[in-house]
């Protein structure tokens, strides 16, 4: 058995015995159960990211003496962080934390590559190579510092975590080392795709999903499965990305499976706004069995994605091959199928359900 390195053990026999052992626990060893026990609960309570930001602090505050914290979460696209929380930190400092030179420092240091806290005393580099120490933190009365990197279970590099002191008689080792370990935790309870997987559970019977940037690239979510239709580039993801652009946060609609129009099998496409901690994550995608399709065939469906999109039926005719007056006969029968007075509601209720296949899905999706 290895011994915890806080809990140093004392037996007057040289081999294990439950009996006979006594376990000595330092006062910083139970403080520091206590603390994970806490960032534990924390994680696992059902709140926004923000706010289980700023219950970490409590915890935090009770192994680090800690004056001032700020977390950032990693800006995609650019050199910086985008901040999550900040304490006791002025407004100009919090604009430096975000940049670009802060960034620089922290890679500098390492942190945002490798796990483990660190401090003044410890890191790699000198004092002279960090200008945020004499540019605000000195002046500030700042004496220490603690980073941390957040990594995810998964290893991605979420952020970073800064706490700043008045004293340099903290961080203790072991606080470090605390910290260090604690990581992971509170990565994974900051973790915006978590936040974006828990929403997405929201969706029945969803079999794959995706979060979407700003630039309606597809980002994995934990605990759903890739799929082509979600790739970067494809079809669902495009004509989401074109329709949140205009101004929509919640999207349904049926994608066929297979490019051969004789392929009738479909699945469902749904997307929600995200309500990110960060600009760069949009919007939720995933997909699930088509569900109730009232009878429709995928030729109807793609019709009603046209009457959607306010096309006319000579328009409608000219894209499908067919006339005006088959068009006309076909949209009278979908009236029909959802139980509409008029086509106009139809339309309305065909949106609502999400009983349409969109204009624009590449070839091979169509």
């Amino acid at each position: 058995m290895t011994n915890h390195p806080d809990w140093p053990i004392t037996t007057g026999h040289n081999f294990w015995n439950p009996q006979s052992v006594e376990v000595k626990v330092t006062k910083f060893a139970r403080a520091s159960l206590d603390v994970a026990s806490e960032v534990a609960r924390i994680a696992a309570t059902p709140m926004s990211i923000r706010d289980r930001a700023a219950a970490l602090l409590c915890p935090l505050s009770r192994i680090v003496p800690f004056q001032a914290a700020w977390i950032g979460l990693l800006a995609m696209g650019h050199l910086g962080h985008t901040e999550l929380l900040n304490h006791g930190h002025e407004q100009r400092f919090r604009h430096y934390l975000a940049g670009s030179e802060t960034f620089e420092q922290i890679e500098l240091t390492g942190v945002n590559r490798s796990p483990g806290a660190l401090c003044l005393r410890t890191s790699p580099v000198p004092e002279s190579a960090l200008p945020a120490w004499d540019l605000h933190l000195r002046p500030a009365g700042f004496k220490e510092g603690l980073g941390t990197g957040l990594f995810t279970p998964d290893g991605r590099y979420l952020g970073i975590l800064l706490l700043h002191l008045d004293t340099a008689d903290h961080p203790t080792d072991e606080a470090l080392d605390l910290v260090g370990r604690l990581a992971p935790r509170i990565a994974a309870a900051l973790d915006p795709l978590r936040s974006l997987a828990d929403l997405a559970g929201i969706v029945r019977d969803a079999t794959a999903g995706v979060a979407l940037t700003r630039e309606f690239e597809p980002l994995p979510l934990p605990g759903l499965a890739g799929h082509p239709l979600l790739a970067s580039g494809a079809g669902p993801l495009t004509v989401v990305g074109r329709r949140f652009t205009d101004g929509e946060t919640h999207l349904s609609f049926r994608c066929p499976v297979g490019a051969d129009p004789a392929d009738q099998r479909l699945l469902r496409v749904t997307a929600l706004a995200a309500a990110s901690p960060t600009p760069d994550l949009v919007a939720v995608v995933t997909l699930s069995p088509p569900g109730d399709q009232h009878g429709l065939s995928r030729h109807e469906l793609e019709i009603l994605g046209l009457l959607a999109e306010d096309w006319p039926d000579r328009r409608i005719a000219t894209a499908l091959r067919t006339s005006p007056a088959g068009v006309a006969d076909r949209v009278a029968l979908i009236t029909a199928r959802l139980a509409a007075p008029t086509r106009e509601v139809a339309i309305l209720r065909a949106c609502r359900l999400g009983l349409y296949v969109p204009p624009g899905l590449p070839a091979a999706h169509r």
